[in-house]
């Protein structure tokens, strides 16, 4: 009984951290708030030892409003990355706690991009965002404890395109609950993204 409640409060804190997130979205990007920069799918698998997920996801980005900095034909600028994901959980029959999952994110993302031709970028993001999980393990071996998940995400990838609508990036994705709860085994997840900029 106590770990429902303890669940539905977690859910209530990670949907006020999304309505937050957005709330932020909106300030950071002045007069066009309730306009999305790009939209994306992901799609790979988790990279954990003993457990075998096939990953896809949705999101729609809002970018910042200003850059950070600029050197060298380069700049630092970043965006909110909004995304919703289905994971399959096709390991060991015999290990697993559940057969799929949703998965929630909200992630600030910095991003360092660097122009070499008028339809051709390079790119490199970093963020750390929430995420809520409809189930808080995957197998026996790997008890996430919390459905609330910090997430960090490296990416590099190539952004192109007449007007440079077009992206095509690889990212490495941590998620763990940050020590809250334990057991925190924490899951290792590659994949490959697709974006297009409006």
């Amino acid at each position: 009984m106590q770990r429902v409640s303890s669940r539905a409060a977690i859910a209530r804190f990670a949907a006020a951290t999304v309505v937050a997130g957005l709330s932020v979205a909106a300030v950071t990007t002045p007069g066009r708030a309730d306009a999305v920069d790009g939209v994306s799918i992901e799609l790979g698998g988790s990279t954990s030892s003993l457990t075998d997920l096939q990953v896809s996801r949705l999101g729609i980005q809002w970018k910042w409003n200003r850059r950070l900095l600029e050197s060298g034909g380069g700049y630092l600028g970043g965006y909110w990355d909004f995304s919703v994901g289905y994971w399959r959980n096709e390991s060991d029959p015999r290990l697993r706690t559940s057969s799929s999952l949703l998965d929630i994110g909200l992630t600030p993302t910095l991003r360092w991009t660097q122009q070499w031709r008028p339809a051709l970028a390079g790119f490199v993001d970093f963020g750390i965002g929430l995420h809520w999980l409809s189930e808080d393990s995957i197998t026996t071996l790997r008890d996430l404890s919390s459905p609330l998940q910090f997430g960090s995400v490296l990416g590099l990838g190539l952004r192109f395109g007449p007007g440079g609508e077009y992206e095509l990036g690889y990212r490495v994705q941590h998620l763990s609950n940050g020590g809250l709860q334990q057991p925190n085994s924490g899951i290792n997840l590659q994949l490959i993204r697709f974006q297009y900029h409006f």
